[in-house]
């Protein structure tokens, strides 16, 4: 399935049931607004995990200290948070060993043109998921079963 573009991509796999390899995206979401703070708060921590599991991954098996090439250090996650109606959309990456998180998107989908914004943004994201984050994380994950 990893290697088929053709095929989707895991939505909340179950460990050891799924194929997934590595995320793309994360997705927090309260009922109501008043946990908005806990919710971005839930969104930084997911976002910090995920992007240290890739930094793990585009690391020499090697020398761990350093990189595999010179763009294994260019990675990035998406993160999606609702509260409510209201939207938010953002982008993570590590920066001198600090995960930054950065809005790119915030909307009411009661509104049309919000929701028409964001279902254009989550099919840009899924595009970008199955052609270029999946042949990332796979082109990478050869080197540590090179041996194998």
């Amino acid at each position: 399935m990893m290697h088929n573009p053709k095929c989707g991509l895991v939505v909340d796999g179950a460990w050891g049931k799924t194929d997934l390899v590595f995320p793309y995206a994360v997705y927090e979401a309260k009922k109501r607004g008043d946990g908005y703070d806990e919710a971005k708060q839930q969104i930084y921590h997911a976002c910090r995990t995920y992007l240290a599991m890739l930094d793990d991954l585009v690391r020499d098996p090697d020398n761990v200290a350093e990189y595999q090439t010179e763009d294994s250090k260019k990675y990035q996650l998406f993160a999606f948070m609702s509260c409510g109606s209201y939207w938010e959309v953002y982008i993570a990456w590590n920066f001198f060993d600090s995960c930054l998180v950065e809005t790119i998107w915030q909307g009411d989908v009661k509104e049309f043109t919000g929701a028409y914004d964001l279902i254009c943004i989550v099919d840009q994201i899924h595009d970008y998921a199955v052609n270029d984050h999946r042949e990332f994380v796979m082109k990478h994950l050869e080197a540590w079963h090179g041996d194998a």
